[in-house]
């Protein structure tokens, strides 16, 4: 899985947005931490409290969102907090971080169509009519996706074609999932049986909506995103030539460790 980002480096403690300010960065992740890290707790309620719900609610999408961005926030913040301490920003598991973020923000669309779009009407009165249960529905299927969005819009983290190929297979994972529970203890959402033809039709829509929220993501990284790292490289230039630099000409963090080990 690593081999994916050989050509990236390590964004977490950078920001094309708020440049040069750790502190700020890392503050507005400590506040969305603390956020997700509420929000995930919310899990254990329902009608009843039931910690065993931490485990269970896996087989939801939804969750796995929540989880994905929770434990993304943790690594970051522990990985700044380490980079601000030992000033070295080469941390054993930024590449994880990378792959989290990328497969949780790509299926957060996902998960805000069809649960609202699909799910949410078929949903009984306990869902609908509980105040509680509306504003917990409202958290997971939509205070997480703007969160979501508030980390992309600061971090530096690319998103590249070949990387899709891991988000495809996390979502081809949670489908095993979604199948196991589905025929041993019941359907996880009512409109997906497998047993029939609309099931896979939900799925592949599923997937379509995946992979365009990947190319946004795309899309947005070189439109608005890459102009702005960049410019701190412009000095390389040289005078009155064409050469531009991009992100791929940038030197990887496995280069960057090889020419530190040669000094």
């Amino acid at each position: 899985m690593l081999q994916f980002f050989n050509q990236d480096r390590s964004q977490i403690n950078e920001s094309w947005l708020i440049k040069e300010k750790l502190n700020v960065i890392l503050g507005i992740r400590v506040v969305l931490l603390i956020i997700v890290h509420t929000i995930w707790w919310f899990q254990i309620y329902n009608g009843q409290y039931n910690i065993l719900l931490l485990f269970t609610n896996l087989k939801f999408l939804t969750i796995w969102g929540l989880n994905l961005l929770h434990f993304y926030l943790i690594f970051a913040v522990i990985d700044m907090i380490y980079y601000k301490v030992k000033k070295v920003k080469f941390s054993v598991f930024w590449k994880l971080e990378h792959f989290i973020f990328q497969f949780g923000f790509s299926t957060s669309l996902t998960v805000i169509i069809l649960f609202w779009g699909c799910v949410y009407p078929s949903l009984t009165n306990k869902y609908t009519d509980d105040s509680w249960m509306m504003f917990v529905n409202v958290c997971y299927h939509g205070i997480i996706f703007i969160i979501y969005y508030i980390e992309f819009a600061i971090n530096n983290i690319i998103f590249r074609k070949k990387q899709f190929i891991l988000t495809t297979i996390g979502c081809a994972l949670y489908l095993v999932v979604n199948i196991i529970v589905t025929f041993t203890y019941g359907r996880v959402y009512p409109l997906i049986t497998w047993v029939n033809a609309i099931s896979y039709l939900y799925v592949l829509a599923a997937f379509i909506i995946t992979l365009f929220h990947f190319w946004l993501a795309m899309v947005l990284y070189n439109k608005f995103k890459l102009p702005s790292i960049q410019m701190p490289f412009d000095h390389l230039s040289i005078p009155g030539s064409v050469i531009q630099l991009t992100n791929k000409d940038l030197p990887s963090d496995n280069e960057l460790i090889k020419n530190q080990q040669k000094l």
